[in-house]
């Protein structure tokens, strides 16, 4: 019977045991909750989301950069088909000053000619000189023969006039045809040259984007690894440490260790010290560092994540975070990890006015 009565104390001492620590291991779980929720946050951080947008506006800028490319070979190749068929058109200029060189030559010797006839038919009269020709003939063979080529240097003659006018025509003609060539050929050059010179300033528009976007992402990417963005930062060091509140206490030297930081045993600088590391950002170790390790700036201007100093054992001898409207958190001695009021009461009154932003 003692057996079982002592078997029922230990079972009653095991389960007030277990019940009595049943709201530590929930504010453990939650803490971890909350801890999880700010990783989560800080993987979707802005510093994470503009480098994000950053690669996706780089990716974007090299698809219609490929594009371009293509699009410039292909119009190289328009380019190619076009010199060519410029480089013809040159050909086909050269021949017709060839021919008109050739028709000129030809026209100014007829000219010649014809002047030369035109000024014997002035001087006898062309019936005359016929009529000589006719009247000297042997006989009548002679006679017929000699009707016949007269005939035919009249008709030689009108054909000489009807050759050199079609050919006057026919020059005409193909200076107007070479005239056309020729400014065909210059505005086919001009309108290929122009378009390679805008294709080229686009490639070098898109090229020059895409390397002020490369080193945009690797300048982000830099920064994450050096330190967090501002707003990031503040968000990490403002509420990285709620997680202890009420599950911590106040311990001279304390948050320094791992073995501090996993039981909660911090003083105000430790404390503080710990919080911004998880920002990836090195206060320092003392109340005195700390308030070095910033710019001073008026306290009317204080924001979230600046830090706040007290006059307790010394002038600036207590430290805490600021978090808006008039509260901040630090490990207080009389409480541990804390959030405590500084517009009123004992904190107030402690205030001493310095203010540091990181």
């Amino acid at each position: 019977m003692i057996n079982v009565i002592r078997k029922l104390v230990v079972l009653l001492c095991a389960f007030i045991l277990v019940t009595s620590e049943l709201p530590f291991l929930s504010s453990l779980a939650h803490a971890e909750e909350i801890e999880t929720s700010q990783e989560q946050k800080y993987l979707n951080s802005p510093a994470d989301i503009h480098k994000n947008q950053t690669v996706n506006t780089l990716d974007a800028i090299n698809s219609q950069l490929a594009l371009l490319n293509q699009a410039i070979e292909e119009q190289n190749k328009k380019i190619a088909a076009a010199s060519l068929e410029v480089e013809t058109l040159h050909s086909e200029m050269l021949q017709l000053q060839n021919e008109i060189a050739g028709l000129q030559a030809k026209i100014d010797k007829r000219k010649s000619l014809v002047k030369e006839r035109a000024l014997t038919y002035q001087q006898s009269g062309a019936n005359v000189s016929y009529l000589n020709a006719l009247l000297l003939a042997d006989s009548i063979s002679d006679l017929v023969n000699r009707v016949d080529a007269v005939a035919k240097i009249i008709k030689a003659d009108q054909d000489l006039l009807s050759q050199q006018d079609a050919d006057l025509k026919d020059l005409e003609n193909k200076k107007a045809v070479l005239a056309f060539k020729q400014g065909e050929a210059a505005a086919k050059a001009a309108e290929w040259q122009n378009l390679q010179i805008q294709l080229t300033d686009q490639q070098n528009h898109y090229v020059s984007l895409t390397q002020h976007l490369e080193k945009e992402v690797e300048k982000q990417e830099t920064k994450k690894q050096e330190k967090i963005e501002t707003q990031d930062y503040i968000h990490i060091v403002t509420t990285v440490g709620q997680k202890y509140i009420g599950q911590s206490r106040y311990a001279f030297g304390g948050g320094r260790t791992t073995e501090d930081i996993a039981n909660g045993r911090f003083d105000c600088s430790g404390f503080v010290r710990w919080a911004f590391s998880q920002a990836g950002i090195d206060v320092g170790n003392s109340t005195s560092d700390i308030k070095n390790a910033g710019q001073k700036i008026s306290a009317s201007e204080m924001k979230p994540g600046d830090l706040v100093f007290f006059d307790t054992y010394k002038k600036d001898g207590h430290v805490g975070i600021y978090l808006g409207d008039g509260k901040f958190i630090g490990s207080q001695s009389s409480t541990g990890v804390a959030i405590a009021d500084m517009t009123a009461g004992y904190w107030k009154n402690k205030f001493s006015g310095t203010v540091v932003r990181i």
